[in-house]
């Protein structure tokens, strides 16, 4: 079986969706729904990524009485920053491990300073399920041999730690 530790670049959405900061929360929460996405890396008046606006950020604005978004809430409001970046030659190993650490589901993947894509929870969840398909699939594997794999065995504890 291959020991090796895939990258960030082989698990990452490539294609990022962004909201300007002064985007109402509304607007966020209608583009999550439409792109049926978690997470909203947040540009700045220059196009600049400042922060990063996830669907519970979107959850913690709306009103639990009214069930409705105040029009005066704006991402600036609930995003998270500064945001977190990896390489996108990091091992997933990597970017598991900081995942657990800050407690987040997402961060930025960068290569040369330049952003490349983001690497989610649910990106980490198809990673997952890959090797476990490719290590079923493999003549001579076991289940034994799995289990003891370093990224499944993170992958497993991450799983377990999100409530999956």
């Amino acid at each position: 079986m291959n020991k090796t530790i895939p990258k960030v670049n082989a698990a990452m959405t490539k294609k990022i969706v962004t909201i300007f900061w002064k985007s109402s929360i509304k607007r966020a929460w209608e583009l999550m729904e439409k792109k049926q996405i978690r997470h909203l890396p947040v540009t700045d008046d220059n196009g600049n990524i400042l922060g990063i606006l996830s669907d519970r950020d979107v959850n913690r604005a709306m009103d639990p009485k009214l069930v409705y978004f105040s029009d005066e809430a704006r991402v600036s409001d609930y995003m998270s920053w500064p945001i977190l970046i990896v390489n996108k030659n990091d091992s997933l190993v990597h970017v598991l491990d900081i995942m657990i650490d800050q407690k987040i589901s997402a961060l930025l993947v960068t290569e040369s300073e330049e952003v490349v894509g983001i690497c989610t929870s649910e990106d980490m969840l198809r990673a997952f399920r890959q090797l476990l398909e490719t290590g079923a699939n493999h003549k001579n594997a076991k289940l034994s041999d799995l289990v003891f794999q370093p990224l499944l065995q993170e992958a497993i504890r991450t799983t377990g730690s999100i409530g999956l």
